[in-house]
């Protein structure tokens, strides 16, 4: 719009001309014009260089001069010039032009709405061209606050603009002449490099030549101090013209370096760099209000959808793109920040015709242009997904289950989500209006005040509980986890209700008391049946008056006796089952609480629980072991074993809990020296460690602990185990033997379950000899087990086999690889003396089952030798596992065992073993059984032993570590135990409860492992087992790999499992390591 008042300067030397041009512009009415008449070039030149004018009209001939001179001088000042010439001149016309004339009118022609259209036409195009070259003006300024190094490439490759960070780079690395700037050929600068820059040189040429919309590299420059990396990005212009592409190295040395935050952020930055994200803007108010937008950028499009070129010429845009509910606060805060000139911040919501709402951040600082008119630098950006974010955290805040809060340290409440509400039953306004400790317990104000203090210390609170009253008087149990932000003043917690898990708790303490005493009444039952007995068959031998009926009586006695025995086995049978099912939820669940504990308090509550839990479990299974002695069942591998090592293993053991109590330990290891006795080697070291464990709790600090071995005149050999405690009385040494009977109990803090001992003599006696006692009040106590004597075997066979007979007959062709699993260093050291003769055998050895497993995989040996009484797992698991392994369930397996009972041998046999040799070792039946076994698997080729005729179930895992396990239970609080330690372990559970249902479902779906429980209602675990063996077989499907979950725990159970079919065994109460360990060990096969 033209301004109310418009000066003018006529520049003519002609008089009349001048009158017209006067008479002209007082004609017309819409605008008023101050003349100003130059009347020769130089009156002209004087008043352009005093003056500013809105307009200047030139003659073109002004006496020896002419108009277009003085264009040329004053063009470029801001005016706009009009040329006045008396006639039409093409040549005139065209160099007017080119010195930058806004219109030309012929004298003659010209009225008064000419020269108005002509004078405002000058004006506003003039302004326009201001406007266009402030616009550049303000792009190079901000092209050149850029610290990216930033060049314009045109087709040919040549230079043509760089920004203020390329002249920096240029001039920082010693780039002068042409390369260091505009005129340069960047693509010869690029191919003179290394292979990165002959790869930009490649991406400019195929931007230039319209082959891809745009290129970037990132390649490092590091120097000998430090480590860079650059960005090179390469976008073409859009539009018409010659094609010229931006080129622009960035260092990215912070992104590579920064945190994955930081590289969003960096991210976002170079876009807004590379394509100009978001909007930039130059916005100004004028003194009278009007606005004007005088530089957009293309992030326009992304934010509002519309063009640059429209928003400048609508200028009111932003207002009508505004909700009508931000209007009020985008004009207030705009106004403020135009009157103070403070920066501008605005968010609000925007409308768009095809979408929801949208927000939108501004960002802006203000600053007075001459003219008095308010400007803002600024930026508009898509906040919405902020907002969408916000809007999450706080329905989260709202929907959570648990408790959410922030509270003041003024001791008020600030904001409480609905799940405290819910909880006490108040409204959040009534909790809010009141004190937060109001509705605490009155005793744990004191622990909430020291809460308090650690939050104004800075420190954390984890698994803080207390009791808070509801709005209908009951309290409830709250556990709590808080954090201070002490610049807020503010305290953030969460918490949950945990009432009802302190009331399990209670419960499970309740059941562990009831247990206990239902063991000691079982106990009291069982003694009361044995007196009975016993009394029964005395008064039946004292009224028998013949020696008929006597030997009656004492028939009729025995069979009572194998009666009760039965009957007691049957007892002590379901006593274990009966205790270990609810021992198996309570252990089970206190492992639970045991996981998910936070509270100090409640984890040694619930330690105490599992400590009472497991002494518990092995009072059940040591009075389980002493049943098996006494009824014979017990199985024992007897053969020599050398006292130096089993002495030495068991000081090693108990060595620390001597020093703790500050004991002097005499270990004699050189009277052991060479001395063997006939044992079970695990159950005499198991007998070692509970007396030398005995001496040690019973000892006086700083006393003597002493190892004794002495031969009897009977050949026997007797191990002692000497101390200095306080000794046993006559009386005393009589109770010693007796089951529950812990001696000074009463009066001692030391812990024990009674049967230490009982159990102890039990397997020395099964052992072939007995435990002695000496003792003195006072003085200590030596406790003596008596075992007959034996000969080294290495020494026997070396006595007793001619050289031949140890060396035997090697195998040509080629090297056999033996691995020997043995646990007794003797019948080591034995099998090494024989394998240094044989050049062809190699042998490796290991001292329990996991590592032998372990070796044998590793080597895949030509044969095992395998001892059946290992520590950890059994030899018999041992073979199992071997078996079941495709690559090792070829190699030959050689059992070499003390015990020959012929059902043994058998059992071993069918589960896969090649041979099965006794103790002591007939060497050249060794030999000669290891040369046929070798041969053998060498012409076959390792083909499976021939004992080994049915497939062997392996688990296949699904889902990389997922099973599909099936758990056949019918107990609900087992089956709640087992399911949550498998489905914690991430595999997929079904669960039925007896054995018709287990069976259609292995019809209905494929599992890879099942869990059988042996006692269920109806069809048991057994005959489930044999039925879904036999669908296998007469189906064709691989057999599922079966482990027995059952309460009782004995070798009996085990064969009963095993020969229904089972292939593991797993006793209850389970502990979550023995799921991990049993699910690992056939997943590994």
């Amino acid at each position: 719009m033209l301004n109310p008042s418009c000066q003018v300067l006529l520049v003519e030397d002609n008089d009349d001309d001048y009158l017209i041009v006067r008479d002209l512009l007082a004609d017309v009415t819409t605008t008023h014009f101050d003349l100003e008449w130059a009347s020769s070039y130089q009156i002209a030149r004087e008043s352009l260089l005093d003056n500013k004018y809105d307009a200047c009209l030139l003659d073109y001939r002004l006496g020896e001069s002419n108009g277009i001179d003085l264009l040329q001088e004053f063009g470029h000042d801001g005016t706009p010039f009009i040329l006045l010439t008396g006639n039409e001149d093409f040549e005139v016309d065209v160099a007017a032009a080119k010195a930058g004339i806004a219109d030309y009118l012929v004298k003659g022609h010209i009225n008064a709405p000419l020269l108005e259209r002509s004078i405002r036409y000058a004006i506003e195009r003039k302004k326009a061209e201001s406007a266009l070259l402030h616009s550049q003006q303000f792009a190079q300024a901000t092209v050149d606050a850029l610290s990216s190094c930033v060049a314009v490439v045109d087709q040919e490759g040549t230079i043509i603009a760089v920004n203020a960070a390329w002249r920096s780079a240029a001039k920082d690395n010693n780039y002068t002449g042409e390369n260091a700037g505009i005129g340069a050929n960047y693509l010869h600068v690029c191919e003179e490099s290394n292979d990165e820059g002959k790869a930009v040189a490649d991406g400019i040429r195929a931007v230039i030549a319209g082959a891809r919309e745009n290129f970037s590299l990132e390649y490092p420059c590091h120097s000998p101090t430090q480590l860079a990396w650059f960005r090179v990005g390469i976008t073409r212009f859009s539009g018409a013209g010659p094609a010229h592409v931006v080129v622009a190295h960035e260092d990215i040395t912070s992104h590579k370096l920064a945190t994955h935050a930081l590289r969003a952020s960096e991210e976002r930055f170079q876009s807004i760099v590379a394509s100009v994200p978001g909007m930039v803007y130059q916005f100004s108010v004028n003194t009278n209000g009007d606005t004007e937008w005088a530089f957009i950028s293309q992030g326009c499009r992304e934010i509002f959808g519309l063009a640059p070129e429209f928003l400048r010429s609508n200028p009111s845009w932003l207002l009508d793109c505004i909700h009508p509910d931000e209007v009020d606060s985008f004009k207030r805060t705009l106004t403020k920040s135009s009157e103070e000139l403070t920066p501008w911040h605005w968010e609000g919501r925007q409308l768009l015709k095809s979408e929801k709402p949208r927000w939108i951040q501004c960002m802006a600082r203000p600053h007075r242009s001459p003219s008095g008119a308010t400007v803002w630098n600024g930026l508009i950006t898509d906040i919405t997904a902020l907002k969408d974010a916000e809007e999450e955290r706080d329905r989260f805040f709202t929907m959570s289950l648990d408790i959410l809060a922030i509270a003041g340290f003024d001791g008020y409440w600030k904001r409480l989500n609905p799940a405290f509400s819910e909880t006490l039953g108040y409204s959040v306004e009534e909790m809010m209006s009141v004190p937060f400790t109001k509705s605490v317990h009155p005793d744990d104000l004191i622990k909430v005040e020291e809460v308090m203090k650690e939050l104004g210390e800075g420190k954390s609170v984890v698994g803080f509980i207390n009791r808070h009253r509801t709005k209908a008087g009951e309290w409830r149990w709250l556990e709590w986890q808080a954090i201070a932000e002490l610049d807020q003043g503010l305290i953030y917690a969460a918490g949950r209700d945990v009432t009802e898990r302190r009331k399990a708790e209670s419960m499970l303490l309740e059941m562990q008391d009831g247990l206990e005493k239902r063991v000691t009444e079982r106990t009291k039952e069982l003694a009361t049946l044995n007196e009975t007995l016993r009394i029964d068959n005395i008064q039946h031998q004292l009224t028998m008056g013949t020696l008929r009926q006597v030997a009656d009586a004492y028939r009729q006695a025995k069979e009572d006796a194998d009666v009760a025995n039965v009957a007691k086995s049957e007892f002590l049978s379901r006593m274990s089952h009966e205790l270990r099912t609810p021992l198996n939820a309570i252990l089970g669940f206190g492992q639970i609480l045991e996981m998910y504990s936070s509270g100090q308090e409640e984890q040694k509550a619930v330690t105490q629980i599992l400590n009472s839990g497991w002494h518990l479990l092995n009072l059940v299974d040591e009075v389980l072991n002493i049943s098996r002695i006494e009824a014979g069942h017990l199985e024992l591998s007897l053969e020599p074993v050398a006292l130096s090592e089993v002495v030495s293993e068991s000081c090693a053991m108990v060595l620390p809990l001597a020093e703790q109590y500050n004991l002097i330990f005499r270990e004699n290891a050189k009277k052991f020296a060479r001395m063997f006795v006939m044992a079970d080697r695990q159950r005499l070291k198991q007998v070692v460690i509970n007396l030398l464990s005995n001496a040690i709790k019973y000892n006086a600090e700083g006393g003597l602990i002493e190892m004794l071995c002495r031969e009897t005149p009977e050949g026997a050999i007797r191990i002692g185990v000497r101390d200095t405690g306080v000794g046993l009385s006559s009386e005393d040494q009589q109770k010693l033997f007796m089951p529950f009977e812990r001696l000074g109990a009463a009066y001692s803090k030391i812990e024990g379950t009674g049967l230490g001992l009982v159990l102890s003599q039990g397997l020395i006696k099964a052992m072939g000899g007995e435990i002695i006692v000496e003792s003195e009040v006072g003085k200590g106590s030596i406790f003596w087990m008596e075992l007959p004597r034996a000969e080294s075997p290495l020494e026997t066979t070396l006595a007793s086999s001619s050289p031949f007979d140890i060396t035997g007959s090697t195998l040509a062709g080629r090297t056999y690889t033996v691995v020997s699993i043995e646990d007794n260093e003797s019948n080591v050291r034995l099998l090494e003396t024989i394998f240094s003769h044989r050049s062809d055998l190699t042998l490796y050895s290991a001292m329990e089952g996991v590592s032998g497993l372990e070796m044998v995989r590793s080597h895949h040996p030509d044969i095992v030798l395998l001892d059946l009484n290992l520590p950890g797992i059994s030899g018999a698991d041992v073979l199992a596992q071997i078996r079941a392994s495709e690559d090792t369930a070829s190699i030959p397996v050689i059992v070499i065992s003390a015990d020959a009972t012929a059902g043994q041998v058998e059992r071993l046999m069918q589960m896969g073993a090649t041979h099965y040799l006794t103790k002591p070792l007939n060497v050249v039946q060794f030999l000669q059984t290891l040369n046929e076994t070798l041969q053998i698997a060498n012409q076959e080729g390792n083909a499976p032993a021939e004992a080994v005729k049915n497939e062997v179930p392996r688990l296949a895992p699904i889902d990389g570590d997922s099973l599909a396990i099936l758990v056949v239970e019918d107990n609900h609080l087992n089956q709640k135990v087992i399911s949550h330690q498998l489905q914690t372990l991430g595999h997929h559970i079904t669960i039925v409860d007896n054995g018709n249902a287990a069976i259609k479902a292995t019809q209905r779906e494929d599992f890879d492992l099942i869990l059988m429980d042996c006692h269920l209602p109806g069809m048991d675990g057994y005959d489930t087992t044999r039925e879904i063996r036999r669908l296998e077989q007469n189906q064709g499907k691989f057999p599922i790999p079966i482990i027995a979950l059952t309460a009782t725990n004995s070798d009996e159970d085990r064969k009963l499992c095993l020969m229904a079919g089972m292939n593991d065994y797993m006793p209850k109460p389970v502990r979550r390591a023995d799921v991990v360990n049993i699910l690992a060990r056939w997943a590994h096969n």
